[in-house]
This record gives structure tokens, C-alpha cells and sequence, in this order.
């Protein structure tokens, strides 16, 4: 039997959505690892050691740094330093301890110096990810200078999603949607079952077609392309039943193509997800259906 729930969580792993998260939501996902913990541990299947990874993150973004620190130990016991995972984590420890990023930065320059003729690419590509963190948080005042240092890592790594989400993020913040819109799509040609950047693609399909008609008459409006949107957001509804941010736009693209029948399916998701999601995603609903009334 499938474990959805389960599935959501590498989904949030996979596309670091716990990066973008409020605190409360950083709190809930916290406590739904925690109860996992005990499996997560014991087990070495890939996906769970990945969990157990973003357990780390999570502890770290929340100040719990013993509990960061027993699982980083845990880590570094069953599979060594060499590994890159630990690596990445160690520079996380080093760089909440020393509350400064150059060590950190000196530390995975080091590393990446042995791996530079490394026939191991993951390894390679793992800590390169963890440095251009690093760097972007020297640069968060340096949009150009983040986009430059993420193209330069893509050139040697173009088909790694996360990268191509950063730049489609980055490409968003400097209003170039069309771009922003490419690098997303690159994310589902590596990630073809990932329901949330469906939705992204349908919120950058979106904001594109509001850009570009808002201001036109309705009939030399291009539905073709709202339909677009719709058609992402559809998907990515039909991945995660009672996802959020699907349905929020479902709503919105269908009443703007004037689909009664879509428009008040997804009234009645959204309802539903008021009633039985997570607190944060039960209020954010209940608020959007109001204004939708």
C-alpha cells in the first residue's frame, strides 16, 4: 500500500519546499519526522536516509542543535565523512558553530579540490550545490551576481533540477518570466511526477498571461495560453489530491476562463482541504474561498 504521506515528504525534500516554509509549517513537518525517526534510523533505503537528512535541516532552521548534531553523528557514523551527504552537513555544522560561512566555504573548496578529477559526479555536484548556498547568502543583495555563480554551476550540471529551480527563481526575481518559465520546465523534464512544480509552472504561465492581456480587451486575450496554466495545475492536482496551491489555482485560472463546473470542483477541494489538512494549509483555504465568495 502506498504511503502518500510518505511520498509528500520526498517531495518536499526533493524540491527543498521546507526552505520556503513558515514556522509554523517547519514545526509540523519537525514533529511528522520525529514520529518516523525510529524507522528512518534503522532503515538504509535511500529515500529514508534522504528524510532523515531533511530531519536535519528542519532541526537546524527550528535552533535545535543537539538534536542536529546527534543526527549528523549518526550519519557520519554509518557512512563515513567521505560520504558527500555528511560533507554537506558537516559545512552546515561548522557554519552554525562558527555563526561564519568561511570555514564552511574553505572546508568544501578543500573537498572539492580532491574530487576535481573524481570520476564520482554526485559527490562532485553535491558539494559544489552546498558551496553556491553558501555564496548566494554572501550575494542575497546581488541578484545578477546569484543568477552568474547558478549558470556557471548549470553549465557542468544541466540536467540537476534543483539548480534549474534556483535559476527559475532567480529568473522570476528579475521579472523575466519567460526564462523563469524554461528553467521549471527543465525541473519536470528531470522530475516528471512532481506535482509542485506543475503548480509553479502554472503560477509562472499565469502571471505571464495577467502581464501580458490583464490590460486588454477580453476577446484579444490569448486563452490558449491561460489554458496552459490550467492544464499544469490540473496535473498537479491529479498528483497530490489535496494539494493547496493546485486547487488555489485551478480556481483562479478557471473562473477566469469562465469553467463553472472546474471553478466550483475546486471550491469544493478547497473546502475539503479546510477541514482536514494541516492547520497552516486549513486557514490559508478557508481565507482564499473568501475571497473567492
Amino acid at each position: 500500500m502506498r504511503d502518500l504521506r510518505r511520498e509528500k515528504l520526498l517531495t518536499v525534500m526533493t524540491t527543498r519546499a521546507y526552505t520556503r516554509f513558515e514556522p509554523q509549517e517547519l514545526v509540523q513537518l519537525y514533529n511528522e519526522l520525529l514520529m518516523r525517526m525510529g524507522k528512518l534510523e534503522r532503515s538504509s533505503e535511500p529515500n529514508d536516509v534522504s528524510l532523515l537528512e531533511m530531519y536535519f535541516y528542519v532541526c537546524c532552521y527550528l535552533g535545535k542543535d543537539q538534536e542536529m548534531s546527534l543526527v549528523f553523528q549518526r550519519l557520519r557514523d554509518r557512512f563515513g565523512e567521505s560520504s558527500p551527504r555528511v560533507a554537506v552537513m558537516k559545512a552546515t555544522m561548522m557554519e552554525v558553530e562558527g555563526n561564519d560561512s568561511s570555514a564552511a566555504k574553505q572546508y568544501l573548496e578543500g573537498r572539492l579540490k580532491e574530487l576535481e578529477y573524481d570520476a564520482d559526479s554526485v559527490s562532485y555536484v553535491m558539494l559544489s550545490k552546498k558551496l553556491l548556498a553558501l555564496k548566494m547568502r554572501d550575494l542575497k543583495k546581488n541578484p545578477q551576481q546569484q543568477l552568474k555563480e547558478t549558470l556557471a554551476l548549470i553549465e557542468k550540471f544541466p540536467l540537476d533540477p534543483e539548480l534549474q529551480w534556483v535559476c527559475s527563481e532567480l529568473y522570476y526575481s528579475l521579472k523575466d518570466l519567460d526564462k523563469a518559465i524554461y528553467c521549471i520546465e527543465e525541473v519536470l523534464v528531470a522530475m516528471p511526477f512532481n506535482y509542485v512544480a506543475f503548480a509553479r509552472l502554472s503560477e509562472l504561465l499565469y502571471y505571464k498571461y495577467v502581464r501580458e492581456f490583464q490590460d486588454k480587451p477580453a476577446k484579444r486575450r490569448d486563452t490558449a495560453a491561460l489554458q496552459q496554466a490550467l492544464d499544469n495545475a490540473l496535473r498537479s492536482v491529479e498528483l497530490s489530491e489535496l494539494f493547496l496551491k493546485g486547487w488555489s489555482l485551478v480556481a483562479t485560472i478557471s473562473k477566469e476562463l469562465d469553467k463553472p463546473q472546474l471553478l466550483q470542483l475546486s471550491k469544493k477541494k478547497l473546502q475539503e482541504i479546510s477541514e482536514v489538512s494541516n492547520s497552516n494549509d486549513a486557514r490559508i483555504a478557508k481565507k482564499f474561498l473568501q475571497k473567492m465568495a
